[in-house]
């Protein structure tokens, strides 16, 4: 187990030439949260043989990330399997967490990446029914999801590898120390009251007032009605802004909020529960705008980017591209009006921000000739999943929260309310 002042190690386990993208996705998703990775492609020379070197580096880890897609990769000499199912095999003997993502049946895949080896085929058979039965494994399509998926789960896994002393980051003991989980859990039931922090995104989280009170409506909104009405909860709902969600969190303003974006900054310093929901975040821009076609553009130094503080666009062109003071617009606001006026005058070439958000917009000023454009559809800046943010450390409510949820969603009308949030914004949201 990792030292609560160290960073937890993370060995990712799979294939190689067939999951490239995959492999890719999953090691930033562990290097974004502040991990140690490890896997074959960075081990270097050594003067031992590879499967003593892989084996090794499995047992010097805290968790195990295994991929299994359509191929069963190499076989160990001398040995009956794969390097991919030594290394599994060897983490599982000694008892290391294992997360496993086995690509989905229905996913999109070349001739070339699917195994035709008899006993190959025979053997990957064998493998995916032992991590089956062995785990609750994740089913995924793309690497995106992927990459977004195993964020989530390494998140949830710091608390139960190190409890809420310990971060996936260096957090300071500030953001750490906080009540145990089951004070809250026990206190929200005793009590039979609950605060709810949200903010405005609909459809699937938002609010209206009824005789004075704050109602929360959308996707979200009504899940957890639902969920308060069956354990008999009043709920006591507070909105805010974004920028407020992470401060409220830690102050014990609220006990939970809904429909909030998971990110890598944010996860340093609270918890996530019932991610539900997968969204494309990318940009808007000038229809007239012809220097700026693809992400790697944004890197140019005579473009200028604007932000929401504290959102998801801000986060990612800050932490991830790196993008200089100078060229990045950052507006203490939430109003996509602000955000499209500045680009609209020239001040920033690029907004980011999300595209249900975006679309939104584009659509209630239903203009015969838009002067505005959506960017990066087809390449999104980035893939976040939406669920419940909670305080760090706070397991049992988290559990409890993710399974009160799922169970709400799988409701008629909730259901109904789904397919309508969801073929409103087809290609942009998702479901997990």
């Amino acid at each position: 187990m990792a030292s609560p002042s160290l960073p937890i190690r993370v060995f990712l386990c799979g294939t190689y030439a067939d999951i490239r993208d995959e492999r890719d996705a999953v090691l930033t998703a562990i290097e974004h949260l502040g991990c140690e990775r490890d896997s074959m492609e960075l081990f270097g020379a050594h003067p031992e043989q590879p499967i003593d070197v892989c084996l090794d580096e499995v047992r010097k880890s805290d968790i195990l990330v295994v991929v299994v897609a359509h191929r069963y990769g190499s076989m160990v000499p001398n040995l009956s399997i794969s390097y991919t199912e030594a290394e599994y095999q060897e983490g599982f003997a000694h008892a290391k967490p294992c997360l496993v993502y086995i690509k989905s049946d229905d996913a999109q895949v070349s001739v070339r990446d699917v195994e035709s080896d008899p006993l190959k085929i025979q053997l990957l058979k064998s493998f995916r029914s032992t991590l089956r039965n062995r785990h609750t494994c994740f089913e995924y399509d793309e690497p995106t999801s992927l990459g977004v998926r195993v964020a989530a789960d390494l998140s949830r896994m710091n608390n139960k590898l190190n409890g809420s002393s310990a971060s996936l980051t260096n957090s300071t003991p500030s953001q750490v120390d906080k009540p145990n989980a089951s004070d809250t859990l026990a206190s929200v039931l005793a009590t039979n009251t609950v605060r709810v922090g949200f903010f405005r995104f609909p459809p699937f989280i938002d609010y209206f007032e009824n005789n004075g009170n704050i109602v929360p409506s959308g996707l979200f909104g009504e899940m957890f009605k639902s969920v308060a009405q069956k354990h008999s909860l009043a709920m006591s709902c507070i909105p805010l802004n974004v920028g407020d969600a992470i401060g409220a969190i830690e102050d014990g303003s609220v006990d939970l909020i809904l429909g909030v974006f998971q990110t890598p900054e944010r996860s340093k310093r609270v918890d996530f529960s019932a991610l539900l929901y997968s969204f494309k975040i990318g940009g808007i821009a000038l229809a007239s705008l012809q220097s700026v076609r693809a992400i790697g553009d944004l890197q140019r130094d005579d473009v200028k980017i604007a932000v929401c503080k504290g959102e998801v666009g801000h986060e990612w062109a800050a932490n991830t591209l790196r993008i200089p003071k100078r060229r990045l617009k950052v507006l203490d606001s939430h109003s996509l009006d602000e955000v499209v006026n500045v680009v609209e005058s020239g001040v920033a070439d690029v907004a980011l921000s999300a595209f249900v958000t975006l679309k939104q917009y584009l659509q209630q000023r239903n203009e015969t000739r838009p002067r505005l454009r959506l960017m990066f559809q087809r390449d999104p800046v980035t893939v976040c999943a939406e669920g419940v943010m909670v305080a760090r450390g706070q397991d049992a409510w988290a559990d409890w929260l993710d399974t009160q949820l799922k169970s709400a969603r799988e409701h008629p009308r909730i259901r109904e309310l789904e397919r309508l949030a969801l073929s409103s914004f087809p290609n942009v949201v998702q479901r997990y």
